[in-house]
């Protein structure tokens, strides 16, 4: 069954009833475009010339399925040329990618060079300075991948936290993402970058006390420590959810639709680069000190962590120096100054949009309590090292960076529902995998840690790349923040609350041990088995996504499973290179 047909349905939502300015309805580019609706009046101005080349597909949401929008959010509509347009006649892709992001950019068409799906695509060009925010992503990574992450998991373990603990630790990042609601009344009247930096600046200096807290003297108590610390996170936490309103509508403004998904293919690289270089360091550090061979292995463990959040503060620092060198993008006067009410049920209602963050929920519930569930799973049951933890971590981080080699290069032609679909049945593998570990029917050794290690590799790399990218060209240009706001703050309550209730659940079930046959019930085994359920079910739901440009499923995995590496075969025989 295909997920997509690359033919538009004209009975979806995302195909608008009225036609836009310069349509395929008979009207030149260059002729007048239809009076504005009595009804939403949008102070429109006379079309320019790029404006007028606008193809339907990229009519605005408020001319198109909910007129509600419209008055609300007429004073922050950006001209689809933007100053920045590009003199003469653009092409259809440029015109496509004008409608979504300003400054506009021109695009070219690549000619094929093979009978591959894959080889024709619309290039855009990437803006000048854009290679800073690939730089701030590597030092921000290692920053944020110490400091809600891994590391600090295992730094309250090593305090003797329980699991209701690291659930709230786990929790604390996705809950304060709510902030991004009241934010984005807001950030456009700051502006991104302004208000992006300062953000970013605040939970910087919050990174100290978390040194300070983990250097206390051994006078202060685990439990004081660990309410400290807590402290701290939470305001790390707060300023975090705040400033990132600002990021991913300054990032849409900038990127041009035609080149996004090689650009947060190459964003997720420099991630997953730094996250590995992290981990394996911070692996190697705690293994160096052989905490558990030592006395005063507590006190050491404490100074050693103390350590490595400070080298999290100094990336931190570094990171704000790129951060201010990404091109800023401007904000229209009367998008600074709108103060209507926000239609949050209308935007809701919009179809596409709310299928999507359906999905994103169904997701994101197994998704973030999956990931801290791991560490008690290999601390408690298997007896495995902190260095050992962080190693596994590290080898995802590979093998996420060669996945997204490959599917960023072609995530601009294939769509994103393919990617989605098959993200979603790798990360089903993966949770039926560790159900069988963790119910003693499938031995734990190198080898299913291995396919472990794979499947969750494969499935978060492509659902961060393909979600990212469906959700910046589902998302409207009127109230884009407000958007990009509400889908962050629902699905981030969801991802916050769902580890504190897996939490008490393992804590409630520590004590369960129940035998059926072959299968061995645990409070392991019990939440894998639902997490296997929850992504089953996000799989059936990525068919109803929608998305116009998108490869069908047969096409897809034809050109994955059989013509690439035939094409691979044969350059290898003739030895021509891979291009």
């Amino acid at each position: 069954m295909s997920l997509n047909s690359s033919q538009p349905n004209p009975s979806s939502p995302s195909q608008p009833p009225a036609p836009s300015p310069g349509d395929a309805s008979g009207s030149s580019p260059s002729s007048a475009p239809p009076p504005a609706p009595a009804a939403a009046p949008l102070h429109l101005q006379p079309p320019t010339e790029e404006q007028a080349a606008v193809p339907p597909t990229s009519v605005s949401l408020a001319s198109a399925a909910t007129p509600v929008l419209a008055p609300v959010y007429a004073a922050s509509t950006v001209h689809p040329g933007g100053s920045h347009a590009p003199s003469g006649t653009p092409t259809a892709a440029a015109a496509s990618a004008s409608a979504t992001s300003s400054p506009a950019f021109p695009a070219t068409e690549v000619p094929a060079t093979d009978d591959s799906p894959f080889a024709t695509a619309p290039v855009a060009v990437m803006p000048a300075g854009v290679h800073n925010a690939y730089i701030f992503q590597i030092f921000n990574t290692i920053s944020w991948s110490i400091i809600i992450a891994t590391p600090m998991l295992l730094f309250f373990k090593h305090l003797g936290a329980r699991e209701t603990i690291l659930g709230i630790v786990a929790a604390l990042p996705p809950l304060c993402m709510i902030l991004q609601i009241p934010a984005a009344r807001i950030v456009e009247q700051v502006g991104y970058r302004t208000f992006v930096l300062r953000g970013w600046t605040t939970r910087t200096v919050l990174i100290l006390g978390m040194v300070a807290t983990a250097w206390l003297p051994s006078a202060i108590d685990n439990t004081t420590r660990m309410c400290l610390m807590l402290f701290f996170l939470f305001g790390f936490n707060v300023s975090r959810g705040i400033s990132t309103a600002g990021f991913l509508p300054w990032i849409t403004q900038l990127v041009p639709e035609g080149v996004r998904g090689r650009f947060i293919s190459i964003d997720q690289l420099s991630s997953s680069l730094a996250g590995v270089a992290t981990l394996a360091l911070t692996s190697v550090v705690l293994s160096g000190m052989h905490l558990s061979d030592r006395v005063d292995g507590e006190a050491m463990g404490k100074i050693v962590y103390g350590g490595i959040f400070l080298a999290a503060g100094i990336a931190a620092t570094v990171s704000l120096v790129f951060l201010q060198r990404i091109p800023d993008v401007p904000i229209t006067p009367e998008a600074r100054s709108s103060g209507e009410p926000v239609p949050w049920r209308a935007m809701l209602n919009y179809k596409p949009f709310f299928r999507l963050t359906l999905f994103n929920i169904v997701c994101v519930t197994a998704l973030s309590s999956g990931g801290f569930a791991w560490v008690p799973l290999f601390k408690e049951k298997f007896l495995l090292s902190d260095s050992f933890l962080l190693g596994n971590a590290a080898c995802g981080g590979v093998c996420a960076a060669l996945c997204l080699l490959y599917f960023g290069r072609i995530a601009d032609v294939t769509g994103s529902k393919p990617l989605l679909w098959f993200s979603c049945l790798m990360l089903t593998m993966h949770f039926i995998g560790w159900a069988l570990i963790s119910a003693a029917v499938v031995p734990f050794n190198y080898g299913t840690l291995a396919f472990q290690i794979f499947t969750s590799a494969v499935g978060n790399s492509l659902f961060g790349l393909a979600n990212v990218r469906l959700l910046m060209a589902t998302v409207p240009v009127m109230g884009r923040s407000h958007f990009f706001a509400l889908n962050a703050v629902i699905n981030s309550t969801m991802a916050g609350l769902s580890p504190v209730f897996c939490g008490v659940m393992m804590d409630l079930m520590k004590d369960t041990q129940v035998n059926w046959g072959y299968w061995h019930w645990n409070k392991f085994s019990i939440v894998y088995v639902a997490f296997a359920i929850i992504f089953y079910v996000a799989w059936c739901l990525v068919t109803r996504l929608e998305e116009t440009r998108a490869m069908s499923t047969e096409t897809f995995f034809r050109e994955l499973l059989i013509r690439s590496p035939a094409r691979a075969v044969s350059r290898l025989i003739a030895r021509r290179p891979f291009t």
